[in-house]
């Protein structure tokens, strides 16, 4: 509920300084403004007046406007009267203030995440896993147990750690349900760490488990195995830059996944970004990830998002040649016609 007031609380400034912009050049260019609203109409009340600008307080708290004089006796104050070149100027210093204001609420997140790259975050360690694919070394530590799997009657339990099987270690993300798809139906050994202590634990994966099951029936997280890394200047920066254009976009896209179920109502609750599923536990073996940034920089670095996301969605919605927005008056008005009188 804090983000949604948040998002309109910097999505109305965002509009007040868009709209200021077209006021400040129009007055400057001799433009009567009949009228500054702060939200749409209908109206609430009327502030007072700047020079002969009413200024209005409205309803409606998504977004402002300005009315300027068009269709009147007072040619000089017309808008439209006034030249190509002046109209146009008119109408672009909108997106343009919005697009430098947008910068300036961005640089901070930059900042934040190139500074994470620059003292070191830490990063998984990477290598090839059992069927080839670049993966993170990680242990897989059991999360849940469905009743009545072989996870549970195999003596399987919560906590413990998976190291290997048979005479195979699991290093890497991906070790652990590839061998485990490999021997449906086959007996394997899975060596256990628990508490410290290895155990052997026999258990037969399910060739065709139950619908919405798994082959084992246990559900899992990783513990990844981290380093240090610290980048040097322009390589932080780039990844700065790439982190927080990735963090734009999974803002902008996060209710398209949660309607589309691909962010589960749990992560929607703790905030976690990430999640990878596997079917060969319960229903779904959900995977967490470990976060790249310590909890200073997460948060500063979600806090920005929220702070920014807003303006990047107006400067791109100023950007679209929308019937009606700004960039779409100014093309009109670089194609239009000259009057025949």
């Amino acid at each position: 509920m804090l983000n949604v007031f948040v998002f309109f609380l910097f999505f109305n400034i965002q509009k007040l300084i868009h709209e200021l912009g077209h006021y400040l050049i129009a007055q400057r260019l001799g433009v009567n403004v009949r009228e500054f609203g702060i939200g749409y109409r209908p109206r609430m009340l009327k502030l007072g007046n700047i020079k002969e600008t009413m200024v209005t307080l409205n309803w409606l708290p998504i977004g402002s406007f300005i009315k300027m004089t068009d269709d009147t006796e007072d040619v000089q104050e017309n808008f439209r009267a006034q030249s190509k070149r002046n109209r146009i100027g008119i109408l672009a210093i909108g997106p343009i203030i919005t697009l430098i204001t947008c910068l300036v609420y961005v640089l901070p997140s930059v900042a934040i995440h190139t500074q994470s790259f620059l003292s070191g975050v830490p990063t998984p360690i990477t290598g090839v896993n059992m069927v080839g694919e670049e993966a993170t070394i990680a242990k897989m530590v059991i999360r849940s147990i469905g009743e009545g799997s072989p996870a549970d009657t195999s003596g399987l339990e919560l906590g413990d750690i998976i190291v290997g099987g048979d005479n195979i270690e699991f290093q890497y993300t991906g070790d652990v349900t590839a061998y485990i798809e490999q021997n449906r139906g086959q007996e394997i050994i899975l060596h256990i760490d628990r508490n410290g202590q290895r155990i052997e634990i026999p258990v037969v994966p399910r060739e065709n488990p139950p619908q919405g099951q798994g082959l084992v029936g246990f559900g899992f997280y990783y513990e990844r195995e981290m380093e240090i890394v610290s980048l040097p200047p322009l390589r932080a920066l780039s990844k700065g830059i790439d982190t927080t254009v990735w963090y734009f976009w999974k803002t902008i896209t996060y209710p398209i996944d949660l309607i589309q179920h691909q962010i589960p109502f749990s992560q929607v609750i703790s905030g976690s970004n990430e999640a990878m599923s596997y079917q060969i536990g319960l229903v779904y073996d959900e995977v967490t990830t470990d976060d790249q940034y310590n909890q200073t920089y997460a948060l500063l670095g979600m806090l920005s998002i929220v702070l920014t996301s807003p303006l990047i969605f107006v400067s791109l919605i100023s950007l679209m040649p929308i019937p009606g927005w700004d960039i779409w008056r100014i093309l009109l008005i670089i194609f239009e016609k000259k009057n025949a009188s």
